[in-house]
């Protein structure tokens, strides 16, 4: 964690990687587990409590298991306030596209293609933050399966 511009900025394990303490107990090693993906976000799914941040970037490591593999990330977000007595409802993310004046909102679903299976892909996707708790969600939809891992950075917390 880090304080820059009055501006508080952290990186949080996700998907995928774990952090370890040395032997000393005073250094953290940061593991990278990749999470072999499936077809179904609902078993490649995290959230995290980003009240008060501003923005979020996912730092996102994808190989894909065959060429043309392909990643869909799916973001949504929950007002609630995820406590162990509350079940938060989440909220799919939405794009919008307008055409002669008529707006359509659709469910989004950010896809990424890798071209060559084994190569690993690097991007990353930022959000505006509004809500309390944050899940993504991942897949693969190619026939032979990649892995990732996520690495979250929040922003602007208070």
């Amino acid at each position: 964690m880090t304080l820059t511009y009055g501006i508080q900025e952290e990186y949080h394990n996700f998907i995928g990687i774990t952090t370890q303490k040395t032997d000393a107990g005073v250094y953290r090693k940061v593991t990278s587990e990749p999470v072999v993906l499936t077809g179904d976000f609902t078993e490649n799914s995290e959230f995290k409590n980003v009240a008060g941040c501003t923005e979020t970037t996912l730092y996102v490591e994808y190989t894909p298991g065959q060429n043309s593999g392909v990643f869909e990330l799916q973001l949504e977000t929950s007002g609630d306030s995820g406590n162990d007595n509350e079940v938060p409802t989440f909220y799919q993310d939405v794009s919008t596209a307008i055409a002669s004046g008529v707006a359509t909102v659709n469910q989004s679903i950010f896809r990424f293609t890798g071209s060559t299976s084994g190569t690993t892909y690097r991007f990353r996707v930022l959000f505006p933050v509004a809500d309390k708790l944050m899940r993504v969600s991942v897949r693969d939809t190619a026939t032979t399966k990649g892995s990732a891992t996520i690495r979250l950075f929040r922003s602007g917390r208070s």
